[in-house]
């Protein structure tokens, strides 16, 4: 077997579909809504970070990196 072919079977065992991707897309903004609601007295401003922060996340595998600068 080819090497794309392993890695064309791979990417389509981890990469999110587009309703995941939608769907994690939804949450991160309203955690961030909530982030800077709870941040703003401070002068805080939230950041989503990591894979998540990226897009390169796995699928099935929620590891959100907020943080609030």
């Amino acid at each position: 077997m080819k090497i794309s072919k392993i890695k064309e079977e791979v990417l389509k065992k981890i990469r999110p579909s587009q309703n995941e991707i939608k769907k994690v897309d939804n949450f991160l903004l309203n955690l961030k809504e909530v982030a800077e609601i709870f941040s703003s007295p401070y002068n805080g401003k939230p950041m989503i970070c990591g894979s998540m922060g990226k897009g390169t996340w796995i699928n099935k595998d929620y590891d959100i990196d907020l943080f609030i600068i």
